[in-house]
């Protein structure tokens, strides 16, 4: 799970972490830094998609 706009976790870098990993698999939460509190709604489902799959 990344912020669109972490500063510390470049969108590069996670697509190299991603093609490295056999079971690796990302999501980002738009409109957020490095950590999404995950107070909003919205960032509530993206994660739970993520996590769960529903």
């Amino acid at each position: 799970v990344r912020g669109a706009q972490s500063d510390l976790l470049m969108r590069e870098i996670l697509a190299e972490m991603v093609a490295r990993g056999k079971q690796v698999s990302s999501v980002e939460i738009p409109d957020v830094g490095h950590a999404p509190t995950f107070v909003d709604p919205a960032q509530i489902a993206i994660a739970r998609q993520f996590f769960l799959g529903s």
